[in-house]
């Protein structure tokens, strides 16, 4: 299938498409002849309100640091040799449903935003200052029963209950093995 090059961004568009950064500034889709038209159009489709939608952060990158988008799927290529210049824009489109592996994205940030780096392996790995979970399942009687249990005693919350609990069973056990010694 053929394909062209976006002039603007580097985009790969299929034939007759509008990139999505010619559309931003309001020039018209392939089908219409005017942005007026474009606002004709739309009331008949699924309307998005673009202040309320979040811009992809592959896409947002590339436009924030005025990249070229083969530069990008070059950085990208070093990691993964068959990316190319249209997963770079499928990625860059939420409705194809393609994300960069985190690899990919970091090392594009290390490349061309190292200040944003920390900040998006921080949000990926989470905000918990404790990063270590336990669970485990219990049926719909035992749970209840346990919940209204944790309530009588005082804890706001079953995690602060669990807490309590393994902090104080890890404490006799240490007191244990002090005295077996």
């Amino acid at each position: 299938m053929e394909y062209r090059e976006c002039p603007c961004c580097g985009a790969v568009l299929d034939p007759g498409e509008v990139c999505e950064c010619q559309k931003e500034k309001g020039l018209p889709d392939a089908n219409q002849t005017s942005p007026a038209d474009s606002e004709a159009t739309t009331a008949n489709s699924i309307s998005r309100d673009k202040s309320q939608v979040k811009m992809n952060p592959l896409r947002e990158l590339r436009i924030s640091k005025n990249l070229a988008a083969k530069d990008m799927v070059t950085t990208v290529r070093d990691l993964y040799p068959l990316y190319d210049k249209t997963l770079q824009s499928k990625c860059e489109r939420d409705e194809y449903g393609i994300d960069l592996k985190p690899k990919a994205m970091d090392a594009l940030l290390e490349k061309y935003a190292p200040e944003l780096l920390e900040k998006e392996r921080h949000r990926r790995d989470g905000r918990h200052r404790l990063k270590r979970k336990v669970m485990c399942r219990l049926d719909d009687v035992e749970y209840e029963a346990l919940k209204k249990r944790i309530k009588e005693d005082g804890f706001d919350t079953m995690q602060a209950w669990l807490a309590y609990t393994i902090r104080h069973y890890l404490s006799v056990k240490r007191k244990e093995g002090f005295s077996h010694g």
